[in-house]
This record gives C-alpha cells, sequence and structure tokens, in this order.
C-alpha cells in the first residue's frame, strides 16, 4: 500500500497508533480493550499478531479520517 511515495505500514503498535492519535499509551491499550468488547463497534481497531498487539494502519487513518470502517471485515480478538 502506498500514499503518494510513502509505502504505508500494514499495521502500526499500540504505542505508535497513541503518538498519531495525540493520546497516551495506557489509553490506546484501553481502547484498544474496548473494541474487543464492543465487538468492534468502538474504541481503536486492534488485531493479536502471536504475542503482539498491532493497529491496522489503515483503519487508523479511517478512524482519524473520521470515516468507520465496519468491523465485519475483521474479527476483533482478545487484547492483552
Amino acid at each position: 500500500m502506498t500514499t503518494g511515495d510513502t509505502a504505508c505500514p500494514a499495521t502500526v503498535s499500540v504505542t505508535e497508533a497513541a503518538r498519531i492519535l495525540g493520546i497516551s499509551r495506557s489509553s490506546a491499550y484501553r481502547m484498544t480493550r474496548q473494541y474487543v468488547d464492543s465487538g468492534g463497534a468502538e474504541g481503536i481497531p486492534a488485531l493479536r499478531l502471536g504475542t503482539r498487539v498491532v493497529v491496522p494502519y489503515v483503519r487508523l487513518m479511517a478512524l482519524l479520517n473520521g470515516e468507520w470502517l465496519p468491523s465485519h471485515d475483521v474479527r476483533p480478538t482478545s487484547v492483552g
């Protein structure tokens, strides 16, 4: 995936998502748990990859742009 000449990552860490959103790391982790608990209706979209929790970059950008991508295409998984 690219934006202009810059390649975009598929996922970012919860810490990086917090930095992008301008919130604390603990708030970002709380909001990823909220995403899972609400079945994807609220919070920051998150996936567990092995022992890591990551945020899909495209979904994070959609959240920032005020666009919400339905959670039906990515099933929430338990977060830490």
